[in-house]
């Protein structure tokens, strides 16, 4: 569960004191049960380097100035589940800002074609709500 976000070639180091230290991702226990993960983006090399720069970019407000984004987390009475709702947040915001990069943007062809299908349901709900009124007026039953 802990190495689904990282591969084996990441981690270097686990000390199981009170830290857990990865190559980019450090663990930090405070408390009883609150998880600070702090994850260091540069230093982020199974990160493709557009993604990582589109990501300092959306998170430059969270970032410290050595690029250190800090996430806590103390949603639950369990250290194990905060952490995994730490991990969850950080996987959350790297597929975020790579969603970000894959963006298509739609050729005239496409545009054309979305700006007809808008005149024609343009069209077709006047023409719905002149019948419906159309009915109205006919329908003199009162």
């Amino acid at each position: 569960l802990l190495l689904s976000l990282f591969t084996a070639a990441d981690a270097v180091r686990m000390d199981f004191n009170n830290k857990f230290f990865y190559w980019c991702i450090f663990f930090l226990f405070s408390g009883n049960t609150r998880v600070e993960v702090r994850f260091h983006v540069c230093t982020a090399k199974w990160i493709p380097q557009k993604t990582r720069d589109q990501f300092m970019k959306d998170y430059c407000h969270k970032l410290t100035k050595n690029g250190i984004l800090c996430i806590r987390s103390e949603r639950t009475r369990s250290q194990f589940l905060n952490l995994a709702d730490c991990l969850d947040k950080l996987r959350y915001s790297i597929r975020e800002s790579e969603k970000k990069l894959n963006v298509k943007t739609p050729d005239a062809e496409t545009l054309e074609l979305i700006k007809w299908r808008q005149i024609n349901a343009a069209r077709k709900r006047i023409e719905a709500k002149r019948w419906r009124a159309q009915l109205k007026m006919t329908n003199d039953d009162f």
